[in-house]
C-alpha cells in the first residue's frame, strides 16, 4: 500500500486533509503528519513516503528547500504543493523542482482526489513496468542501497525465489557486487519494554545498520542489509579465509550499537551471526539461522554476538535437561490441563539447564517447541486447539533465563486458563451430547474415546469434565443406563434374561447377572419376581 505524509504548520489544515480523503479506498495509507519543514524532512527520511502533501511556506524549512534537501538525500517522493493565493508565485517556482501538482487553499475534496488518483496511476504504471520480469519485480526502487536490500527481503519472504541464481545473476538483478569467496548472515533485533515506541526501536536499528555498513566498509567487506520489522538482516561477503575478520567487524558494530543504547535500560539489542557458506543457495539457510540465533542472546555472553558456529548439538540434547520420565509427566499434565503441575515441570527443566556451564541454547527452545507440541497433541480432537498460535512459547524478546522461565509459565497459564474457561462453558453442552449418544447406543460397545471425539475433547480431559458434570465416571454412567434399560425389560416383558443381557450390551449372561446384582442389590430373576 502506498503511503502519504502531510506537512503544514497549521494543524487545522493537516486535520482537514487527513479527514478529507478515504485513504484505504484509494489504496493509500496515511504515514503521518509533520508540523513544520524540518519535521517533514525527518519523517520523509524515516518513513520514506510515496507521496508528500506540503505547504510551501513553513517555519524552519520552507517547501522549496524541503524538496531540494529531499532530492539531495536521494529520495524521490511525489510532491503536492499547497499554497494560499498570496504565495502563488512560490507554487509556480516549485514546478521547476519536479513537483507533481500544486493546489490552492482552501483545498477541495474533488481536486485533491483527482490529483492523488493521477499520482497513484503513475506510481502503479512505474511499478508494473519495473516488474516485467518475475525476478526483477522490485527494480522500480530508485535507491541502489534499497534495491540491494530487497535481495534480503526476497530471501526472507520468498525463500525459493533466488535458489537457482548464481553470483553473477544476483549481481545483475540486485546490483550487488558479490564475488567468489565466503558468505555469512547477520541479524540484529531491537526490542523494548512497555512504553517504548516503534520509532525509538526503528532509530536503534537504523543506527545499528549505519554502524555495520561503516565497520564493514573499513574492512572492505561487501554486504547487503535490510530491516524487516524490528530486525536488521544482512549478508556479508568476504574473500576465502577472511570469515574471522567479517565476524570481528560485525561484533564490533554490535558492541558499538550497544554503547549507543547503554543508558536505555528499557531497550534491548540482540545479535547473531550464522555459520558460513560459499554459494547463494545457502543464503536462505544462513538468514534463517541468524534469525534463530538472536533468541539465544539471553543465554549467551552479554555484549557478544551469538556465533552460530559455536551453537552445536541437535534436538536430542533436550533429553539432558528433560529426561523421558519428565516428558511423560508433562504430557499427562497437558492432557489434564493441570497448570500448576505443568509449571513445576517447566521450573525443573530450567533448573537443570542452569547446571550446564555451557548449556546449548537450542535445548531450551527445543523444549519450548516440545511443550507446544504436547499441548497440541493433548487437544488434537478439540476445536480449541485452533486457539494456540504457532510458536507461542518460543517467542523472543526476553532478556535473561529468569524472564524466559516466567514468560513461558505465563503463556501456559494464560493459554490453559482460556482453554479451561472455554471448556467449562461448553461442558454442559458436551455432556448433554454424550448422554444423548449413550442413550441411543448403550446396547452396543460404547468407548470413552469415541464419545470424546464426538464432542471434540481429549479423552482424558473429557473424562474429568463428564465426572464433574454428572457426579460419576463415564463407565459407571454407561453401566447405570444399561441397568435401567434391563429393569424396564424385566418389568415389562417375558424375555429370557440372556436375551435381555444382549439387548443392553452384554454378551455374557453370567457377567450381566453379577453386575446387575452389584448395581441394583438383587439378582435379575428376583427383580422380575418382585415387580411381576
Amino acid at each position: 500500500m502506498l503511503t502519504v505524509l502531510i506537512s503544514d504548520d497549521e494543524p487545522d489544515v493537516c486535520q482537514l486533509i487527513a479527514h478529507l480523503i478515504d485513504w484505504p479506498a484509494m489504496g493509500l495509507e496515511l504515514a503521518g503528519i509533520a508540523v513544520n519543514g524540518l519535521d517533514c524532512l525527518d519523517k520523509i527520511k524515516r518513513f520514506r513516503p510515496d507521496i508528500v502533501i506540503t505547504d510551501i511556506r513553513m517555519p524552519g524549512l520552507d517547501g522549496l528547500n524541503l524538496i531540494r534537501q529531499v532530492h539531495e538525500n536521494g529520495l524521490r517522493p511525489y510532491f503536492i504543493i499547497i499554497s494560499g493565493y498570496r504565495h502563488f508565485q512560490y507554487a509556480q517556482q516549485a514546478i521547476r523542482y519536479e513537483v507533481e501538482d500544486y493546489l490552492l487553499k482552501p483545498i477541495g475534496k474533488a481536486e485533491l482526489t483527482y490529483c492523488l488518483e493521477n499520482i497513484v496511476r503513475k506510481i502503479r504504471a512505474n511499478q508494473e513496468k519495473a516488474c516485467a520480469a518475475e525476478e526483477k519485480e522490485l527494480l522500480f526502487k530508485e535507491s541502489r542501497q534499497r534495491l540491494q536490500g530487497h535481495l534480503v527481503t526476497v530471501l526472507l519472504h520468498r525463500p525459493g525465489a533466488c535458489g537457482s541464481m548464481d553470483i553473477r545473476s544476483l549481481n545483475e538483478t540486485f546490483h550487488t557486487a558479490f564475488q567468489e569467496g565466503e558468505f555469512l548472515a547477520v541479524c540484529m533485533q531491537a526490542s523494548g519494554a512497555k512504553g517504548v515506541t516503534e520509532e525509538e526501536l526503528a532509530s536503534v536499528l537504523k543506527y545499528a545498520e549505519n554502524t555495520a555498513i561503516r565497520m564493514l566498509a573499513e574492512q572492505r567487506l561487501k554486504n547487503v542489509l535490510a530491516v524487516d520489522g524490528f530486525r536488521l538482516f544482512g549478508i556479508v561477503n568476504c574473500n576465502a579465509g577472511e570469515g574471522a575478520a567479517a565476524r570481528m567487524a560485525l561484533g564490533t558494530a554490535y558492541r558499538t550499537a550497544l554503547a549507543y543504547i547503554k543508558d536505555r535500560k528499557d531497550i534491548a539489542l540482540s545479535c547473531a551471526i550464522s555459520r558460513g557458506g560459499k554459494e547463494p543457495e545457502e543464503f536462505t539457510r544462513m538468514l534463517k539461522e541468524a534469525g534463530e540465533g538472536v533468541d539465544y542472546q539471553l543465554v549467551w555472553d552479554p555484549g557478544r554476538a551469538v556465533d552460530m558456529e559455536q551453537v552445536s548439538g541437535s534436538s536430542m540434547d533436550m533429553e539432558e535437561i528433560c529426561p523421558l520420565p519428565v516428558k511423560r509427566d508433562i504430557e499427562n499434565t497437558a492432557a489434564a490441563l493441570d497448570i500448576d503441575k505443568m509449571c513445576r515441570g517447566v521450573d525443573l527443566v530450567f533448573r537443570e539447564f542452569r547446571k550446564w556451564e555451557a548449556g546449548n541454547p537450542r535445548m531450551l527452545f527445543e523444549f519450548c517447541r516440545y511443550l507446544e507440541d504436547a499441548i497440541r497433541k493433548s487437544l488434537e480432537n478439540s476445536k480449541i486447539c485452533e486457539k494456540i498460535p504457532p510458536g507461542i512459547l518460543c517467542s523472543g524478546g526476553v532478556s535473561d533465563l529468569t524472564e524466559m522461565n516466567r514468560s513461558v509459565k505465563e503463556q501456559i497459564g494464560e493459554l490453559f486458563g482460556h482453554l479451561i474457561q472455554e471448556s467449562e462453558s461448553n461442558g454442559n453442552r458436551s455432556v448433554r451430547t454424550a448422554k444423548q449418544y449413550i442413550s441411543e447406543h448403550f446396547m452396543k460397545p460404547v468407548r470413552l474415546s469415541e464419545v470424546a471425539e464426538l464432542v471434540h475433547m481429549n479423552a482424558a480431559y473429557f473424562s474429568t469434565v463428564f465426572k464433574k458434570e454428572t457426579g460419576e465416571s463415564f463407565s459407571d454412567y454407561v453401566t447405570g443406563q444399561r441397568m435401567e434399560a434391563a429393569k424396564r425389560f424385566l418389568r415389562g416383558s417375558d424375555l429370557p434374561i440372556s436375551v435381555i443381557a444382549e439387548k443392553v450390551g452384554y454378551t455374557e449372561t453370567a457377567y450381566f447377572s453379577r453386575l446387575f446384582t452389584k448395581v441394583v442389590g438383587i439378582k435379575p430373576s428376583q427383580y422380575r419376581n418382585l415387580h411381576s
